[in-house]
C-alpha cells in the first residue's frame, strides 16, 4: 500500500461512504421515531395568548375565569391557562 491509500479490510477499524451514511440515515431515522412518539408536554398559555387563540378579548378571558366557565392555574402572581382548556372551550 502506498502512501495516501486507506485500507478498508475488515480490521483496519474504519467505515466507508456507503455503510457511514447508512448508519447516519438509520440514527436519524430512529431519533425522529422517539420523537414522533413522545406526547406534547402539556402547555399554559398567558390570559393575552389564551385570548388570542381563541379569537375573544382579554376581557372576555377573565369574565370567563370569573364565572368558572374557564380554569386556570397560578404559578407565582401569574395567571395561566392550560391548553386542555382552550381545547375543551373549542369543542
Amino acid at each position: 500500500m502506498s502512501v495516501g491509500e486507506q485500507s478498508t479490510g475488515a480490521g483496519s477499524g474504519r467505515m466507508d461512504d456507503d455503510a457511514l451514511s447508512t448508519l447516519a440515515r438509520a440514527a436519524l431515522a430512529f431519533a425522529e421515531a422517539i420523537l414522533a412518539a413522545r406526547e406534547p408536554a402539556p402547555r399554559n398559555l398567558s390570559i393575552p395568548e389564551a385570548a388570542v387563540l381563541l379569537g375573544v378579548s382579554r376581557s372576555t378571558i377573565y369574565n370567563r375565569l370569573r364565572t368558572g366557565e374557564l380554569r386556570s392555574v397560578r404559578i407565582g402572581r401569574r395567571r395561566l391557562i392550560p391548553s386542555e382548556e382552550l381545547e375543551r372551550l373549542r369543542q
